[in-house]
């Protein structure tokens, strides 16, 4: 039977915004992954003798027939060797308090590395890795202590309250300067604000969104909004090649509110963001960004004898921006916060197929969380322990 090759992929980085206090007390934070032989379970790691024992899929009993071209018989075989007992080992271990949550880079997500791989070894896989059960990388991490935001010189603004951000590691030097009006900051060939603007030395100053007229957008001609919309990075780019220093996006009152009352975002901007250390920098880097409420906005405005509701109804109705003269209104932020490199792991196992070897079927599930915040574990069972186990037992019955 011609059988591809298959690599299991378990990512330590998917989002995990939030620093851990936990103290680093059995192993060696320093160490590097593909230093350490696999973690030998114990404590309160399930014993590999204690995972249920499994049926061979050759074995009388299994069988059934194809119908629609699915061999039922064959599904059946294989379903029968993945048991909720052992799903349930797996999971009580990496979802325990002990864990830490699985911050990524933290001694937590160094255990959870340790004892997948060591459930990968025992199951009969070859670390994927050259050699290596491990795939280690840099992460740039980031949190903000504390910022002060002024739009005009005179003001002082209020963190979640008055402005937002995403994006903390591109703050941290903070930004200060003049504006200059950039519209909705798009530069498409179906409508282009940018054509023609030097932004150097600037904070941009841009609508959100996109164009819209008679509820369709005027990028894609339907209610289906364009990339310009679903990723302020799209915008960033645009503006940082065309020499801006720093980004203001008006958001709508009503948009805003939601989204300062959003739990998610003031852990975002409380939190510790990571970014993969290769890609921050030179082209790769991001400006920094905030976003602000459109009554706050027309504090701006108001330099150049408009609104923010004013320009918004030009710029739907014309790609051309409006030659403002906002010289007098000077926009600084400071910010106070630490920056650090930390690295993490992926773990990656290997099984090697007969003729069509060179084809690689990958499997993968992101096995951290978000550790300790406040002094609570946040134990991740199903962000993604239950994805990550269910890998595991998915591996068993591909070997």
């Amino acid at each position: 039977m011609k059988r591809f090759s298959f690599l299991f992929l378990l990512l330590a980085t998917f989002l995990a915004p939030f620093s851990s206090d936990a103290q680093v007390n059995e192993f060696d934070p320093t160490a590097p992954m593909g230093q350490l032989e696999p973690l030998k379970p114990s404590g309160s790691a399930p014993d590999p003798k204690a995972i249920g024992t499994r049926r061979s899929v050759n074995e009388p009993g299994f069988g059934g027939n194809r119908r629609g071209g699915i061999d039922f018989g064959l599904v059946k075989k294989y379903a029968a060797t993945i048991t909720a007992k052992d799903l349930r080992a797996h999971l009580n271990f990496i979802a325990s308090d002990e864990l830490e949550g699985r911050e990524t880079g933290t001694r937590g997500q160094r255990v959870a590395a340790r004892y997948l791989a060591t459930q990968f070894e025992r199951i009969g896989l070859q670390p994927g890795n050259n050699g290596s059960w491990f795939q280690e990388y840099g992460l740039n991490t980031s949190e903000i202590k504390s910022s002060s935001v002024s739009l005009t010189g005179k003001d002082k603004l209020e963190a979640i309250k008055d402005y937002v951000y995403y994006n903390k590691s591109s703050l941290a030097g903070g930004m200060s300067g003049s504006y200059a009006f950039a519209g909705y900051g798009i530069s498409d060939a179906k409508y282009d604000n940018l054509k023609g603007l030097d932004l150097t030395g600037k904070i941009a100053l841009i609508l959100a969104t996109e164009p819209v007229v008679n509820g369709k957008s005027r990028i894609t001609g339907s209610e289906e909004m364009s990339e310009w919309s679903k990723s302020s990075r799209k915008k960033l780019d645009a503006l940082r090649e065309r020499g801006a220093i720093g980004a203001v996006t008006v958001v709508r009152d009503e948009i805003f509110e939601k989204m300062a009352s959003s739990s998610w975002l003031k852990h975002m901007m409380t939190g510790r963001s990571q970014a993969l250390a290769y890609k921050q920098g030179g082209k790769e880097g991001r400006i920094p960004s905030i976003m602000i409420p459109e009554r706050l906005a027309n504090t701006i405005f108001k330099k150049g004898r408009t609104n923010a509701a004013a320009q918004r109804k030009l710029l739907n109705a014309s790609e051309k921006v409006a030659e403002l003269k906002l010289s007098k209104a000077q926009f600084s932020m400071t910010v106070e916060g630490v920056n650090e490199t930390i690295q993490a792991s992926n773990v990656l196992g290997f099984i090697e197929g007969t003729d069509l070897k060179d084809q690689v079927v990958v499997l993968t599930a992101h096995y951290d969380h978000l550790g300790v915040h406040d002094g609570v574990v946040f134990n991740g069972a199903d962000d993604d322990g239950t994805g990550t186990v269910a890998l595991l037992e998915s591996v068993s019955y591909t070997h």
